[in-house]
């Protein structure tokens, strides 16, 4: 390869759109990633998750439904109080995706409602039918309908970071092929000559990148500062591997961190008007049995969502409180109630309808959230005296409250506390105290092959 062939692929390197590779992998997305999440699969069985998994890779979505649905001696089982939640969209390769996208301002309502696809699974061991408790599984979806406005600084942070890593993997290839041109041209080269000639090529080059000079010239220093780590007497044809590696150790891992923060405020940090759905659907296993299964209800809802703003226009960032209204509606299967209450008072619970209100504080690693729920529902009561069947029509109407308390730990873990009064349901007089305690773990990372694509 002659050294104006090996100027001109690197060229091409830094050139490239970075974001044809999955930039989403680690994405926390536009959905309450800093927050512990409210999967529509946990509330449609009416039970408060212990542990959740947002899972991020393949490997891991497998890893967490093997680890606890199967059963090597029973084959399915049923987890206690657990949840998963994954991101279709961010699952596999992305081909022809351009990072810039993940902006939000040219997305059709298409392309938002399936780039933003959650789809959540949960299970419990304590869905109750009569003065029993019976394995049920929780399978939700939920999507973002309309994204609130992004920041100048927020955006302008996370084009820089895409900058930086399309920099970074552009000097990397640029250095492998100086080497080997180098190496080509002069099979007896030193290290000393090696690195002239990478800076030379470097420079003729890198002013290609998104960067300011400064920037350009942190990464470039930064890259090439690399090969004075080789150790006394590596062979010249070591070099490349081991430049390959230093790499990835010490610069790569560093811009796709910043590239992540950079991710995580694209979906948080934003402010105004935005609206995501959720629906959801019950499994009920009666008999703890998993080859007989009832469908006992399901649902949808919409979370319309309004996030302060401070700051002069033009630099508008976000505030640190949020206000959520709840419209939602969960039918019940009749025949499910009728099969499973007593023979002689049956309950057709009909059709809840849910109002509510939710504040939204958050702060550093902190987040509270005060929440209040208006339920409205039209029972049908039947009984049967005499072989004669009577009905009548029961209205219930209730509220719930709940204080919420979300710290993260560390990265991907966040603990929360619930604490509240639940619905007084007309049917059940199991007391309506909320109080638990949960733990959300996130599994998968940004992969940075798929980022910056195979060389």
């Amino acid at each position: 390869m002659t050294r104006s062939r090996a100027l001109k692929v690197l060229a091409v390197c830094i050139a490239l759109p970075f974001a044809t590779a999955t930039i989403a992998q680690d994405l926390d997305s536009d959905l309450e990633a800093l927050k512990a999440p409210s999967m529509p699969a946990a509330t449609i069985i009416g039970t408060q998750i212990n542990e959740v998994n947002r899972v991020r890779s393949m490997k891991a979505l497998e890893t967490a439904l093997l680890n606890n649905f199967a059963d090597a001696d029973v084959g399915l089982k049923i987890p206690d109080n657990y949840a998963v939640e994954f991101q279709p969209f961010l699952l596999g390769r992305l081909k022809n995706y351009n990072y810039k996208e993940y902006l939000g301002d040219d997305q059709s309502l298409c392309e938002s409602i399936w780039r933003n696809l959650a789809i959540s699974v949960a299970s419990t061991k304590n869905y109750p039918i009569k003065d029993s408790a019976t394995d049920a599984i929780g399978f939700g979806v939920r999507t973002v309908l309309l994204q609130g406005e992004l920041s100048a600084a927020v955006r302008t942070g996370f084009k820089a970071a895409v900058a930086s890593l399309e920099l970074g993997d552009g000097i990397k290839a640029g250095v492998k092929g100086s080497i080997d041109n180098t190496l080509l041209n002069d099979p007896a080269a030193t290290l000393a000559q090696v690195k002239a000639a990478a800076l030379t090529d470097l420079a003729q080059l890198s002013a290609v990148a998104a960067l300011d000079t400064a920037a350009r010239k942190s990464v470039v220093d930064a890259a090439v500062g690399l090969l004075d780590e080789f150790p006394d007497g590596m062979a010249n044809t070591e070099y490349v591997e081991a430049y390959a590696d230093l790499y990835d150790e010490r610069i790569q891992s560093h811009l796709l961190a910043d590239l992540k923060k950079a991710i995580d405020e694209v979906g948080t940090e934003r402010y105004g008007l935005s609206i995501e759905f959720d629906g959801a659907a019950a499994l009920n296993f009666p008999t703890n049995e998993i080859g007989y299964t009832y469908g006992p209800r399901y649902g949808a809802w919409l979370n319309i969502a309004y996030r302060l703003k401070k700051g002069e226009e033009g630099e508008e960032v976000a505030r640190a409180s949020e206000f959520i209204l709840l419209a939602r509606a969960i039918n019940h299967n009749s025949d499910f109630y009728r099969r499973f209450d007593p023979p002689d008072t049956t309950f057709d619970r009909g059709l809840n309808v849910d109002l509510g209100l939710k504040y939204v504080l958050n702060k550093d690693r902190w987040s509270v959230e005060l929440e209040w729920i208006q339920r409205f529902n039209r029972a049908r009561e039947t009984r049967l005296i005499d072989d004669v069947e009577y009905y009548r029509n029961v209205d219930n109407a209730s509220s719930k409250f709940m204080l919420n308390l979300n710290y993260t730990v560390a990265k991907n873990v966040n603990i929360s506390y619930n604490i509240g009064k639940d619905f007084d349901d007309v049917f059940d007089t199991g007391g309506n105290l909320i109080s638990l305690l949960n733990l959300n773990v996130s599994f998968g990372g940004l992969d940075a092959k798929k980022v910056v694509g195979e060389k």
